[in-house]
């Protein structure tokens, strides 16, 4: 059987401020009213149903992936403990399905991406199963350039493999990394490079066997785990598979070493929408060829890209080439020569706000102090004494009289007094937005303050009223 294999577990930074943890770039609706996820689901479902598709994500997008496409079931999971990267990925959804079914062929796909017109697409993906099943060999889908790109890998072909129902298979000659522009322009002309398209068909059992080549320590322990699919112990152990893992992508770790590869000339109009700039090439411009989604006023503007996900207006007045994205509470701007470092950006904006938040931390401290510090002028030691000593200067007229129910009262407010140190260094033992050093300061003092009113109440009264 032919199962679908979708990548979904990227954050899809580069989406961002529009794709979040809780909103990744596989749920957002970049080129038509469903998300990408849903296209992809939708584009292969003639060809393979969705009872046979299998989504690899992580635990923190799955509840959102549910909510956003209703008609997948918890059975369309297999969850991943962290992300590794496609090698261990494609790897433990070959042992899962090789357990399933010991023929199944997969066809990986990401989630994410621009593929049009799917009857193409579906076609490819048909002759590229039957080779699959047909012979020993990891097939890669590449797309002819249609720009010198220096965003995507690309393939050097070789010579023909075979010629299939018009669809024409090379074997790859070299894989090559992104290139300089001016390579990406040479490649763009010379007819003999494909860009790389992250799709890929195999049976479970020749990748596994291609892992077991190029990456044998990752195959060992797959194979330890393989008998733990399916029983009660398969959650603990694939959290250390994943911590044993190294982070690396199947084309790396397999493809880029293995000997049995074939291409597919794919002439899809394909892009893998990997940044904001990917919007010029799939959206319509105004006059002034700027690209708008959503309430913008452009005045004097030229070549930008307006996004704007909420309520309010954009207004761009005399600029060019720039990137302004509007979302919730954030409002991104950037040149286009700049898009590219989002990445950088968030690193940046993390690290911010996590000194935000030990600043936040270190104010709630200090506000704590200076209450205790009130606490501690407004009862303080001397004030407490000068009452205690009016009392025991009181000693020799105190009887059974009005005034001994006074000293009553004084004794029981300053026992009052006590017992609410004792609530508020409670309180503050519990209060874990305190950083500790300052908690533990704060808790000596009242501790300290205590002490000495039982002291002071015990050497001022203990002795010389007499309460029965």
């Amino acid at each position: 059987m032919i199962y679908a294999i979708i990548l979904a577990g990227g954050k899809g930074e580069r989406f961002w401020p529009l794709s979040r943890m809780q909103h990744p770039k596989q749920l957002l609706k970049i080129n038509s009213e469903k998300s990408m996820l849903e296209e992809t689901l939708e584009r292969i479902k003639d060809f393979i149903p969705v009872y046979r598709t299998l989504l690899i994500t992580g635990s923190e997008f799955q509840e959102g992936i549910l909510k956003a496409v209703p008609y997948l079931k918890p059975e369309n999971f297999l969850i991943e403990p962290e992300g590794k990267n496609t090698c261990l990925a494609v790897g433990l959804a070959a042992a899962y399905l090789k357990k399933k079914d010991p023929e199944a062929v997969l066809v990986v796909l990401p989630s994410d991406h621009l593929i049009e017109p799917k009857e193409k697409l579906l076609h490819v993906l048909e002759i590229g199963s039957a080779v699959a099943q047909q012979g020993d060999f990891l097939i890669t889908l590449g797309i002819p350039p249609t720009r010198p790109e220096t965003g995507y890998g690309y393939i050097e072909i070789g010579e023909q493999f075979s010629t299939q129902d018009g669809v024409s298979i090379y074997r790859i000659k070299q894989f090559k990394e992104k290139p300089s522009r001016t390579v990406a322009q040479q490649y763009y002309l010379d007819r003999q490079h494909l860009w790389n398209s992250g799709m890929f068909i195999w049976t479970a059992k020749t990748i596994l066997s291609a892992i077991k080549r190029c990456v044998p320590a990752l195959y060992r322990n797959l194979e330890k785990f393989y008998p733990i699919l399916g029983t009660p112990q398969e959650t603990e152990e694939l959290k250390n598979l994943y911590a044993s893992a190294e982070n690396i992508s199947v084309d790396f770790a397999v493809l880029e070493k293995a000997e049995n590869v074939l291409t597919i000339k794919t002439d899809l109009h394909w892009d893998d929408l990997g940044s904001w700039l990917a919007l010029e090439r799939i959206k319509s411009k105004d006059r002034d060829h700027n690209v708008i989604l959503g309430q913008a006023l452009t005045v004097g503007s030229y070549e930008s890209t307006i996004v704007n996900e909420g309520e309010g207006i954009v207004v761009t007045y005399g600029v060019s080439d720039l990137v302004v994205v509007k979302s919730a509470d954030i409002v991104f701007v950037a040149h286009k020569t700049k898009v590219s470092e989002i990445k950088e950006i968030l690193q940046k904006l993390s690290r911010l706000m996590r000194e935000d938040k030990l600043k936040l931390k270190d104010d709630k401290a200090r506000k704590a102090e200076q209450a205790v510090e009130e606490i501690l002028k407004r009862d303080s030691l001397a004030s407490i004494q000068g009452r205690c000593v009016e009392v025991s200067a009181r000693k020799k007229q105190l009887t059974d009289s009005p005034e001994m129910e006074e000293a009553k009262r004084s004794l029981s407010l300053f026992q009052q007094q006590i017992e609410q140190l004792k609530v508020r260094k409670a309180n503050l033992e519990v209060d874990e937005r305190i950083k500790g050093n300052a908690r533990d300061d704060l808790l000596e003092k009242i501790r300290n303050h205590k002490k000495a009113i039982e002291a002071n109440i015990l050497s001022f009264l203990g002795k010389q009223v007499q309460i029965k």
